[in-house]
């Protein structure tokens, strides 16, 4: 069978070579003529191995870089009904002239003059051009001719030594030469900078035709089988300042040393997605209107930013770039945000295409057309938009497709959380009962990375979701669960529309009201997945969506945003940024003091840790003694608990109703409470330099107390005891300060 098979294969592939008239078929007719080149010719060694079936292919698809010349083949060449021709014309002009006779080799260059003689015309940019310009001539040889010898040096049976492929340049310069062509290289390495560094290399779209033809041309089954190795054989020996602007490329895998531009880096994906890329080992750039917005974010050290705007010059962001990932939306930014959203995408395809990237990656949005009841929303409409906008070009395009995202900073996601945390009875449209599929963030991290690995991903259009479809009721009663909260009422009614509904959602969540309407709008469309293809091409374990909600609600249970990128957990990814816009992460209370304190951080971190106990609380005591009295009627643990130590604090330690969390000597004191109350809160101090122009010897002391609501009640409770925090919080850092400038130096 095996046998069958690659008789099959091997006899298609010469078919590929030997279609139409027979080449050399009179030589015999002039013996004693060796022709051109003769028998002891480098060329009849390099011309003659298997190897040059692949030089012939990689020739053609270079040919397509210079905008002329595929011009010249797109108007004048019946290549598309005749799919065979061209490859068995160059075939036979090769045969012809390097093994043939001197009657043939002149027959064979005759013919070529006449077949060029009408071959004239203008490119795409303009330029006219004619088959018998010298120039012209030169590019097309001098490809062919550097092909072959790459094809030989990579495939055929010996390489060449340097001195025998010097010789086998010279020898095709003398064919080329009997074509006019000019300039003509006669040594391999100028031959390779001749081609490399040409300066008409460029793209077009008669480029983006002939690749996408030469990349599946229309041939039978059996003749494929044998086209396809030598096309990528071929793809493989091409240097890919080459091979993006020939727009062939198609890689099977993304190099980890390659560098990578991230579009949209200051968003909610694009901030954790820079930080993955590091990790798998790759260069990344980012492209940010206001590049400040990204110092705070914890990969900032380790990327180059490019200032730029996705509707301007993009030619700087894309320069020496090989994939793009394009993360951007306009979502609500203006009334004409859908073309906004089409033109910055065609802006970024043309740059990309010029600038020779390889690869396109875009998030996009789930929803089918075709199964819907009701049209596509206008929010996933442009999110489709923009995704066949990238596609219409000659980079191949991986475009994903997901539902709602589980993370803190995800806008659906806010707006669910909010919804359920200020809401404890709902009065919602018929869209709670809508199906969908939501993926935790760590899940489309994974994909997204993970898609530059494989070849098959290329050039499509793939579903992505985590494993549970569920509707929005199901959605909300979940994570109301692992929020700890009371099981929310929801009665849905017909009455309430998407617009009304917006209006609803802008009163209850603080997502802006241009970004909170479409994305209402939305919520009518069913958004699961239709095709499992990506679960194939990228394997691997997905969250269930109960737990995704639970990763994205512990890291702002624990006070903490995420501060580093290396090695990062799943919790991580899920909790919030700096970078994330401030409606996300869930409702954050803060009270933030700071004050210049006289002495040094060993001083004021010894008052700091000696809070609490005999001590008190530098202040208020009263207050604090009330309110753990309160918290002991409660059920709490009150202020009875005290210190283990009057001095020492280590990690772990109670003190009064609150617990050590994070300590760092001469820096950081972290207190998490364990009073019962509806959230969760945290006092923190913080010893900083001061800042610049400051008084010599002093330094700053921050102080942060942070609460987390559980609910509407909480949020209830955070303002009816925000009174009381005008007394305590700053008499509390400034009585502190004044301890530590009283302490003396333990040294006397």
């Amino acid at each position: 069978m095996i046998g069958r098979v690659k008789d099959t294969v091997v006899g298609a592939t010469t078919a590929l070579f030997s279609h139409g008239p027979r080449p050399l078929e009179h030589t015999l007719n002039h013996r004693g003529d060796p022709g051109l080149l003769g028998p002891d010719s480098v060329s009849w060694r390099v011309i003659g191995d298997a190897a040059a079936f692949v030089g012939g292919i990689r020739a053609l698809v270079v040919q397509t870089a210079h905008p002329e010349v595929v011009a010249g083949v797109e108007q004048h060449s019946r290549y598309r009904d005749d799919p065979f021709g061209r490859l068995n014309r160059t075939s036979v002009y090769v045969t012809e002239t390097t093994f043939g006779a001197m009657p043939e080799v002149d027959a064979a260059v005759a013919a070529v003059r006449d077949a060029h003689r009408p071959v004239r015309g203008r490119s795409e940019r303009g330029m006219a051009y004619s088959a018998g310009n010298p120039a012209l001539a030169a590019w097309v040889h001098n490809v062919l001719t550097d092909s072959f010898l790459v094809a030989y040096q990579t495939y055929g049976s010996e390489p060449l030594s340097t001195e025998d492929a010097d010789r086998f340049v010279a020898e095709q310069a003398r064919i080329g030469a009997l074509l006019d062509a000019s300039p003509l290289p006669t040594t391999a390495a100028s031959l390779a900078a001749w081609v490399g560094d040409h300066p008409d290399i460029d793209r077009s779209v008669a480029l983006a035709n002939s690749i996408e033809f030469l990349r599946k041309p229309p041939l039978p089954l059996g003749v494929s089988l044998g086209y396809r190795p030598l096309f990528n054989a071929a793809l493989a020996t091409i240097p890919t300042s080459i091979l993006g602007a020939a727009g062939a490329g198609e890689p099977a895998v993304i190099a980890a040393d390659t560098t990578i531009l991230v579009t949209g880096a200051s968003g909610y994906i694009g901030g954790r997605l820079v930080g993955e890329l590091l990790d798998a080992g790759y260069r990344v750039r980012c492209l940010a209107r206001t590049p400040a917005k990204l110092d705070a974010a914890p990969w900032a050290g380790s990327v180059e930013v490019v200032q730029g705007d996705i509707e301007g010059d993009l030619s700087a962001a894309v320069d020496g770039v090989d994939v793009v990932y394009y993360l951007i939306h306009s979502i609500g930014e203006s009334s004409d945000w859908m073309e906004r959203e089409a033109a910055g995408a065609a802006n970024l395809r043309d740059a990309a295409v010029a600038g020779g990237v390889q690869r396109i990656v875009y998030l996009g949005g789930l929803g089918a057309e075709e199964d819907a009841e009701l049209s596509l929303s206008t929010h996933l409409q442009s999110r489709h938009r923009v995704g066949e906008v990238l596609a219409d070009g000659p980079i191949p395009v991986t475009e994903l497709r997901a539902a709602v995202i589980i993370g803190s900073g995800s806008a659906s996601f806010e707006m669910l959380r909010y919804l359920v945390e200020v809401l404890p009875v709902m009065v919602t449209p018929k869209w709670v009962n809508t199906r969908c599929q939501p993926i935790a963030v760590r899940d489309v991290l994974r994909y997204l990375v993970d898609v530059l690995g494989s070849d098959d991903s290329a050039g499509r259009v793939l579903d992505i979701g985590g494993p549970d479809v569920l509707t929005y009721r199901e959605m909300m009663a979940i994570y109301a669960e692992e929020a700890g909260l009371r099981s929310r009422i929801i009665v849905p009614v017909p009455v309430l529309t998407p617009r009304l509904s917006s209006l609803w959602v802008g009163l209850v969540t603080p997502l802006p009201r241009p970004l909170a309407r479409p994305l209402v709008s939305s919520l009518v469309n069913e958004v699961i997945v239709r095709d499992n293809s990506i679960l194939s091409i990228c394997p691997g374990p997905l969250l269930e969506y109960r737990e995704s909600v639970g990763l994205a609600l512990a890291r702002t249970r624990a006070h903490d945003v995420r501060t580093r990128w290396s090695g990062a957990d799943g919790e991580l990814l899920a909790g919030p940024l700096p970078t994330d816009p401030e409606w996300s992460g869930g409702s954050v209370l803060l009270d933030e003091r700071e004050r210049l304190v006289d002495a040094e951080p060993d001083a004021i971190y010894r008052v700091v840790s000696g809070i609490g106990g005999e001590r008190g609380w530098y202040g208020s005591d009263v207050l604090w003694e009330v309110r753990g009295l309160v918290d002991s009627m409660v059920g709490g643990p009150g202020m009875r608990r005290g210190r283990r130590h009057p001095d020492e604090l280590r990690a772990g330690d109670a003190l009064d109703f609150w617990r050590v969390q994070s300590i760092v000597p001469g820096e950081l004191l972290r207190l998490r409470a364990e009073m019962r109350m509806p959230g969760v809160a945290s006092l923190e101090w913080r010893i900083e330099p001061a800042p610049q122009g400051s008084s010599p010897g002093t330094h700053l002391l921050r102080q942060v107390a942070t609460f987390v609501p559980r609910g509407l009640w909480g949020r209830v409770y955070w303002y009816s005891v925000a009174p009381f925090h005008r007394f305590v919080f700053p008499g509390m850092i400034r009585h502190l300060a004044a301890a530590a400038e009283r302490a003396p130096s333990p040294d006397k």
